[in-house]
């Protein structure tokens, strides 16, 4: 239920000002057996949200603003919430980088995991994207909800590990050199 109210007020925002938002998934919004509601401030279980319902509670949020959309490998899921929108001389990439199916999740299970990871088929797709800006002319934006680079010296990559994508550096080097910031 937070997923479709924050939607909700995110498109009356679009709507009041005129400008396009763009959605992508966080590491605790898709299969989380831990979702919780707090309704007139008492804690209670809440059903955990599909990909395919976070796709739909957000249909309105840049994923209607889709120019491609990645689609993961047969009986995969992992990575399934990315797409690419074209705007105004730019191409944003927003890669689903979170775990929460048994395809890519420690445990084998569809519960979300708290690392992050961009599947080679991914990589594959969005450096695809990547060429296919530059062919456009456009500037690459790449978006997502983990990081790719560690933000605080070493110290993220060591003591928050499952805050950065697996194998950051090699995914980073080869994502700017295919012209993504």
């Amino acid at each position: 239920q937070s997923n479709v109210e924050r939607a909700g007020k995110l498109e009356k925002w679009e709507k009041e000002t005129g400008i396009d938002i763009l959605v992508i998934n966080g590491n605790h919004d898709i299969n989380n057996a831990k979702s919780y509601t707090y309704e007139n401030d008492v804690k209670e279980k809440h059903p955990t949200t599909t990909p395919e319902e976070f796709r739909e509670i957000y249909k309105n949020l840049g994923y209607d603003l889709a120019y491609n959309t990645y689609t993961p490998p047969k009986g995969a899921k992992q990575g399934g919430l990315s797409y690419s929108v074209r705007y105004e001389g730019y191409r944003f990439i927003l890669l689903d980088t979170n775990k929460y199916s048994a395809d890519c999740t420690k445990d084998g299970t569809d519960e979300h995991d708290t690392a992050q990871a961009i599947s080679d088929d991914l990589m594959k797709w969005a450096l695809k994207e990547c060429a296919d800006a530059k062919k456009c002319g456009e500037e690459i934006i790449g978006v997502s909800h983990a990081s790719l680079v560690d933000h605080i010296g070493s110290y993220q990559s060591k003591l928050l590990k499952a805050f950065i994508v697996e194998n950051a550096e090699d995914r980073a080097t080869q994502l700017a050199e295919a012209g993504m910031h």
